[in-house]
């Protein structure tokens, strides 16, 4: 039992099309989910601080009692207040969440 050529091409292309489709929904489910990034908050704003590096903040809970804190520089900065800056954001964040859940 032999196929003829023209046989053997449809199945390749049919496998070949399945494997598309398949890296493709793959890719778009991918992306999809590095575009779904939190909300960032100005702690300056939201805290009524004038840091001169102007940290960012989003909090992302990971349960009923953990959530994690996740602060960097609004503006980039090389001297030393960005550690500061930073440590001071992250902690007056941290003591505001705590007290909101309690």
């Amino acid at each position: 039992m032999f196929c003829s050529h023209r046989e053997s091409m449809k199945n390749i292309i049919i496998i070949s099309g399945r494997a598309w489709l398949a890296c493709m929904g793959a890719g778009v489910i991918i992306l999809a989910g590095g575009c779904s990034t939190p909300d960032e908050y100005s702690f300056n704003q939201e805290f009524r601080e004038n840091l001169l590096t102007q940290p960012k903040y989003y909090i992302e809970d990971e349960d009923d009692h953990h959530f994690k804190i996740v602060v960097h520089q609004g503006v980039p900065s090389t001297e030393s207040n960005r550690v500061i800056d930073q440590k001071q954001a992250a902690t007056e964040v941290a003591r505001t969440e705590a007290l909101r859940l309690g």
